[in-house]
């Protein structure tokens, strides 16, 4: 087979070339310190490099929001204890107001501390997020959830939540409902309240009571009146039917439709007592009910009474409130555990995104640097070999 020297010529030509290349294309490696450049390169390293990196992005965006709903969640965990502890300083004052030789003086005092104690919970109640929106005013973010309405505070907010998505189908809620940690509380035991009414002239008081059957509570209003006698009868004035009477002994325990309570004292005829289920009441209106209880001048030992029934409601309610703050930030805290182990396996995606990534993309120097330097001395062998024999012809040898 005879080879022209035109093809010969060609063909060496073009494997110098393609030496050349590839050569250059190492060489852009070392350069570069990436495997590939280009799609072009390498077709299915490049479309798993692309997936590689779009994992990677997403995990980026998801470590911004954990660090953003981080900061909230600890703001409202914060808030909330503060909440708490207003709460429980509330409760103490209440208690300082039952010592029996406090007077008008003392217990207008003790009005003072619960003010305080009010506008404190009314600011806690409407801090903001870092990012300037309500924590306690559901979807109604932007607007003030809390607000002076007459002598009553208000809610301008709603039961909505907002949710941060912090992982592949994991969203953590960052915010509070505000009416249910401030208003919607079971005011008295939890169960039922009971108090004695305005009218009373007696100096008998009754205690918050206990829930005796949880079953068979009604959900019904019910007065307790005191016959002569003394006599005393309980009406469900839900149905207009007595439930149960009898003798009326001062301490007796009364017991009736899964209730339980006790009235302390002497009553005189004509007394009645509330006992009320299935109302909510705000942890404002408490205090309120507190203070203006006693700022009221006692004269006589039914006042007194009446101070005394007043600030026991408003104890046991507060007990009532303390307790829902403590379940409230109990459950912002295991919002925080679910957010440390979301971060946990988030952090770890990205670290095994990373390790994958550089595999697929990024150069082993040593071994690329021997293969550069293996290329090019058989490229320069080649260009050596290829200029001596580019030379030769058939004349030199015919001389």
């Amino acid at each position: 087979m005879r080879v022209g020297t035109a093809y010969a010529h060609a063909a060496m030509s073009a494997r110098m070339l393609d030496a050349q290349a590839r050569l250059y294309a190492t060489q852009d490696m070392l350069s570069s310190g990436r495997k590939v450049s280009t799609p072009a390169d390498d077709p299915v390293n490049s479309s798993q490099i692309v997936t590689t990196q779009a994992g990677l992005a997403a995990q980026e965006a998801y470590k911004a929001n954990q660090n953003y709903l981080d900061g909230e969640l600890r703001r409202l965990e914060s808030t909330l204890g503060a909440v708490g502890d207003s709460i429980s300083s509330a409760r103490e004052t209440l208690v300082a107001a039952g010592n029996a030789a406090y007077g008008n003086s003392d217990r207008r005092s003790l009005a003072d501390k619960l003010t305080s104690e009010r506008a404190q919970l009314l600011m806690l109640a409407n801090t903001r997020g870092s990012d300037g929106q309500f924590l306690f005013a559901g979807h109604q973010s932007n607007l003030l959830p809390f607000y002076q309405s007459g002598s009553a505070i208000a809610y301008a907010g709603d039961n909505g939540t907002r949710g941060v998505g912090v992982g592949p189908g994991l969203t953590i809620q960052s915010n509070a409902d505000g009416f249910r940690v401030f208003m919607g509380i079971n005011p008295g035991n939890g169960s039922f309240t009971t108090a004695a009414s305005a009218t009373n002239t007696g100096s008998a008081r009754i205690d918050s009571g206990t829930v005796a059957t949880a079953s068979a509570l009604t959900g019904h209003n019910y007065q307790l009146q005191i016959l002569p006698g003394p006599n005393y009868d309980l009406i469900d004035t839900t149905l207009g039917t007595s439930v149960v009477s009898g003798a009326f002994t001062p301490g007796m325990s009364i017991s009736a439709d899964g209730m339980r309570f006790t009235v302390n004292g002497t009553p005189a005829a004509g007394d009645t007592f509330q006992i009320g289920q299935g109302t909510t009441q705000s942890v404002f209106d408490m205090l309120d009910q507190a203070i203006a209880a006693l700022r009221k001048p006692v004269t006589n030992d039914a006042d007194r009474a009446k101070v005394d029934d007043a600030v026991r409601q408003a104890a046991a309610s507060l007990e009532q409130a303390f307790d829902n703050a403590l379940s409230k930030r109990a459950e912002v805290g295991g919002r925080m555990n679910a957010l440390d182990q979301a971060t946990r396996v988030s952090e770890e995606v990205a670290y095994q995104g990373k390790v994958l990534l550089g595999q697929i993309q990024d150069v082993d120097y040593a071994e690329i640097a021997s293969k550069f330097t293996q290329q090019q001395v058989a490229l320069q062998a080649a260009l050596s070999a290829y200029a001596q024999t580019s030379r030769l012809s058939l004349f030199d040898y015919l001389r």
